[in-house]
């Protein structure tokens, strides 16, 4: 999927482009639920990035892989999470996102698809520089690399060959933020943001 900006300068290191969008209202949905309608969703291989209680998750999901267990652990060894622990979840491809939040004991789920290759709506592609400015460690054998920081923020990534410093090699979250008009004032606004993928200077990690 190539991105082609209508601003070729890239303002701020921000993209202007145009697409087809279909944002698909939030709806409650059980817990018990939840792996059918991801497996349901995701054919292909997506990245997952979730907020526990006391910790962010970071991982990729095949399709088939089960996400959540209604155990009492909260992490366990095959990644599985107990919704309990949910705060929000985003489960993300390039053209597609089922963002899951938990509010009031009860869980909503939304999903947005895109299609690049259409027209009608108006975004801003952007890049969130991740914490994380040396590789701790690396498993080859699961295929992740942590990296971390002095001041003391650690983050487990489902990549290897990562190059990070305290300078200019960083990983970063490519996000799509929405823009939309207020229908009595006309003034252009940001309406929704998705993840789209993940860089390492500049370049994207699969």
């Amino acid at each position: 999927m190539e991105i082609k900006c209508l601003n070729p300068k890239k303002e701020n290191n921000l993209c202007l482009i145009e697409l087809f969008s279909k944002d698909n209202p939030m709806t409650e949905i059980d817990a018990t639920d939840l792996n059918e309608k991801i497996m349901q969703t995701f054919e292909e291989k997506a990245y997952v990035v979730a907020w526990l209680d006391d910790q962010v998750v970071i991982r990729t999901l095949a399709q088939g892989d089960i996400l959540f267990d209604l155990n009492e652990t909260q992490l366990d060894q095959t990644n599985r999470i107990h919704p309990k622990y949910l705060r929000q979840m985003r489960i993300f491809t390039k053209a597609k996102e089922l963002y899951v939040y938990q509010s009031g004991g009860k869980i909503q789920n939304r999903l947005r698809e895109d299609d690049f290759d259409g027209r009608g709506t108006m975004a801003v592609v952007a890049e969130q520089i991740l914490f994380g400015t040396k590789v701790e460690k690396t498993n080859t054998e699961n295929v992740t690399t942590t990296i971390t920081e002095d001041r003391g923020t650690t983050l487990t990534l489902p990549f290897i060959n990562i190059s990070v410093d305290a300078k200019k090699q960083r990983v970063a979250l490519k996000t799509l933020n929405y823009i939309d008009c207020h229908k009595s004032t006309h003034q252009a606004n940001y309406v929704d943001c998705r993840f789209v993928g993940f860089t390492n200077n500049g370049k994207c990690l699969s």
